[in-house]
Formats: C-alpha cells, sequence, structure tokens
C-alpha cells in the first residue's frame, strides 16, 4: 500500500484486520522511512461511527505524518 486508505465500512473490506471489534471505519496512512520508499508501517486510525473519516482528515494526517516522519507520501 503506497496511498492513504480511507474506509467507510470495515466490513465490507477484505483485508481489514479486526484490532477492535467496535472498529466500522478505518483510516490508514503508509508511512515510509525518510528519503527513501522503504516501508516502515502505517497511521491506524479506527471509529466506531461508519464512514467517519473524509479527505480533508487525509490532508491532515498525511501532514501530520509528513512532519513525524519526515517523508512526503
Amino acid at each position: 500500500m503506497k496511498n492513504t486508505e480511507i474506509v467507510a465500512d470495515v466490513h465490507q473490506f477484505p483485508r481489514h484486520i479486526a484490532c477492535d471489534p467496535c472498529s466500522n471505519s478505518e483510516f490508514v496512512v503508509p508511512v515510509f522511512w525518510p528519503d527513501s520508499d522503504r516501508f516502515f508501517g502505517v497511521l491506524d486510525l479506527d471509529s466506531p461511527l461508519f464512514d467517519h473519516f473524509d479527505a480533508i482528515d487525509a490532508m491532515y494526517l498525511e501532514q501530520l505524518v509528513q512532519l513525524v516522519f519526515g517523508h512526503k507520501n
């Protein structure tokens, strides 16, 4: 995964790994090593609400990842 994924309903997403039984939507931003395309991990946010995350969340959380990890997605 090289792009941010916003999952409105995790129950309809075949690759979802349930870490919280109350999770209904999810937001995932990939994180890479600074100055590299080498994958490091993900920023993964879950919500008990369906369709909780949107493009504005993506914009700000991708900026947060860039500030914290030093890599632009």
